[in-house]
């Protein structure tokens, strides 16, 4: 009896470190049939280089539809977050359109030097136009913290640069009505862009001191975003719960984008508090 009962614990546990981060959650009618997700390392670790992977396969054109998310986050061993939001979207040109399709998110690297750990766990679903679902992610995410002599200081500092050659005639709005937060932006993209850069430099601010979140996040997507004219739309409800976690805290920062010959093609200014502003340069 003891033997199967250390039998049973080991069989619990293996199950339990073998969960997934990532968990497709999807049925054989999803519009996007998914052949690849995945996190390296899984379970992602501080330290070393991080590559999240989405291949699959839509079975039809996609211009439109809505991304559902319900996560729940612990972050910094400080803040538990409700992540309970609805987005709908529109592409122009087709961004997600019939045939195979690849993502790749990486390789990055957490920063060390954010204290405490992080854990993220719920559900993201994606639907088209007619409310057919597209793609289920069920995510389990567990990332623990550093010890302090491994901690080290932040290096990158962002700020927005000259104006790009790469996307003329840009546009972008940003209004509230009828209950729902609806954006757009919209230009001329002069070269097909399968690779790009994120540079992350983002303060989170709560309480006396604020945490930076700084680090350059590589992206390749297949079959990539075309070369011409562009309108993107979002919309999403203002009285989501989690828009607004607390009065005390906030979001700021810039988000650099830029080609994969290191050339900027945009430049986002955040600050959650208060509005997101858009500048392309």
């Amino acid at each position: 009896m003891g033997l199967l009962r250390v039998s049973v614990a080991i069989c619990l546990a293996i199950g339990v470190v073998a969960r997934p981060s990532l968990l497709n959650c999807g049925g054989i009618s999803d519009h996007f049939v998914v052949k690849n997700l995945t996190v390296s390392p899984d379970p992602p670790q501080r330290g070393d280089e991080i590559t999240l992977t989405l291949e699959g396969v839509f079975d039809k054109d996609m211009a439109s539809g809505r991304v559902d998310v319900d996560i729940e986050v612990n972050a910094l061993s400080l803040f538990n977050i409700p992540l309970h939001q609805s987005l709908s979207f529109s592409t122009a040109p087709l961004l997600m359109r019939k045939g195979n399709q690849k993502l790749v998110i990486g390789p990055f690297e957490l920063p060390r030097y954010v204290p405490g750990s992080l854990q993220a766990s719920g559900r993201i679903r994606v639907v088209d136009e007619l409310e057919e679902q597209v793609l289920c992610v069920d995510v389990d995410i567990n990332v623990p913290a550093m010890t302090y002599e491994h901690a080290r200081e932040a290096v990158m500092s962002l700020a927005c640069g000259v104006p790009s050659s790469h996307i003329t005639d840009i546009s972008s709005n940003q209004v509230i009505d009828d209950g729902h937060m609806h954006g757009f932006v919209a230009g001329i993209l002069d070269e097909l862009v399968t690779e790009a850069r994120v540079d992350v430099d983002l303060h989170l601010h709560a309480g006396i001191v604020p945490v930076s979140f700084k680090l350059p996040v590589p992206i390749a997507y297949t079959p990539g975003f075309p070369a011409g004219a562009f309108n993107l739309t979002a919309s999403m409800p203002v009285d989501s719960k989690g828009l607004h976690n607390s009065e005390r805290s906030r979001v700021s920062g810039v988000l650099v984008v830029s080609d994969s010959a290191d050339q900027e093609l945009f430049c986002l200014e955040v600050d959650a508090a208060n509005h997101v502003e858009a500048s392309v340069v």
